[in-house]
């Protein structure tokens, strides 16, 4: 009976080893559990952390690059609109150099015109009939120089705003 007592006492010292071996493996397998548990949700963090990197490392880029064309196009607008303000300036100083080339060309004719009609309506008397004839002739050549002057600056305006229509040909120069 002591054998069995022994037995048993045995059996319950290995049982209650067992029974503590096996409660540790569980203890160390729940505690291997959660530090894997808390190591894939350290991963995890990471990751999301490294993919809001490389989100905000593009965000990044792109907004430099869309800063970058925003630069390049007020540049190329600014160097457009300065080149049309050069323009603007020259067809301004060629228009001014028109305008005196043209009220200097008009000024003459009417100049004369002016003189010889205050020297003949001031000395009307004193003129033969053939001077006041000459008179009358010069007179009717300025007037037509005039207005063939006239003719001519509104041909020319009117070529430059597109209303004359253009009839080109062919011509033999030797004729």
């Amino acid at each position: 009976e002591q054998a069995v007592i022994h037995m048993e006492a045995k059996d319950s010292v290995y049982s209650n080893e067992k029974s503590s071996a096996i409660a540790r493996l569980e203890a160390q397998f729940e505690f291997d559990k959660k530090e894997e548990k808390l190591k894939d949700e350290q991963l995890a963090k990471e990751l999301k952390l490294e993919k809001r990197n490389q989100q905000n490392l593009i965000a990044s880029f792109g907004g430099g690059i869309i800063i970058l064309l925003v630069a390049l196009f007020i540049y190329f607008q600014y160097r457009q609109r300065s080149k049309y303000a050069k323009k603007i300036e020259e067809t301004m100083a060629s228009k001014e150099k028109l305008f005196s080339v043209i009220a200097h060309d008009l000024k003459s004719p009417l100049s004369a015109f002016t003189s010889m009609s205050s020297t003949l309506a001031e000395n009307i008397g004193a003129f033969q009939k053939e001077q006041i004839v000459t008179y009358l002739k010069k007179f009717e050549k300025s007037s037509q120089n005039l207005s063939e002057l006239l003719n001519n600056l509104l041909q020319w305006s009117l070529s430059q705003t597109g209303s004359l229509s253009v009839n080109p040909e062919t011509l033999d120069i030797k004729q």
